[in-house]
């Protein structure tokens, strides 16, 4: 199982709230003239049209798991009397529940160098999560064609840029996508930025139960 990484707690918020429907991820350079190829022929990138064997990094019913930065409290090696646990801090609401965990998991806490510091949600091991997510749509385009819709399913706050540009004499009401942009310049550098207009993944998601192990 892969992890979902959002740059900021604010996405990951949006995302368990279920207003975040929609993630997108730089596609390796070496596929943007194939895509733009198939943008010149079909209008857009048409995956299943495409002589080339091309894997998008998540696909239609992959099972992604909330990744997010924690601290383990305490873990308890566990005995004949009591099993394995493990009490631990998520930093991003300061929750901190008790995980009964197996061999292997209690190994994998304790191979952490400083377990009981702070963890970014990069090194979350899925074991620990608290929230999962399912693929329903994958897509490849150019950033900015993102839509206004689109960049609302971004799960992006309004409030942090609204557009009021003039353009032909017609005053640009959007108020997700300059949010968007925003947001997409905070996390990203050259040559990655809204300027540099990549190709990227564009994956739809949706909030799902814990899944059965």
């Amino acid at each position: 199982m892969k992890p979902l990484l959002l740059p900021t707690k604010e996405q990951r918020e949006q995302a368990i709230a279920g207003t975040k429907t929609q993630f997108r991820l730089v596609a390796k350079k070496a596929l943007w003239p194939i895509f733009e190829e198939s943008e010149k022929v079909n209008g857009k990138v048409c995956l299943s049209m495409m002589d080339y064997d091309i894997t998008p990094p998540h696909a239609i019913g992959d099972i992604l798991y909330h990744a997010e930065p924690y601290h383990i409290l305490w873990a308890y090696k566990g005995d004949e009397i009591e099993p394995r646990a493990c009490k631990v801090g998520y930093l991003d609401d300061n929750e901190t529940p008790t995980k009964t965990i197996t061999v292997a998991e209690f190994d994998r806490i304790m191979a952490v160098k400083f377990p009981y510091k702070n963890i970014s949600a990069r090194n979350m091991p899925p074991f620990l999560a608290r929230y999962f997510y399912s693929v329903t749509n994958v897509r490849a385009g150019e950033l900015q064609k993102i839509s206004e819709a689109d960049a609302k399913a971004e799960g992006v706050d309004t409030t942090r840029v609204f557009n009021h540009e003039v353009v032909d004499g017609i005053q640009n009401q959007d108020q997700y996508r300059p949010s968007f942009i925003d947001l997409w310049d905070s996390t990203h550098k050259k040559p990655y930025t809204w300027d540099d207009n990549p190709y990227v993944w564009i994956f739809d998601i949706k909030r799902i139960e814990r899944p059965v192990k």
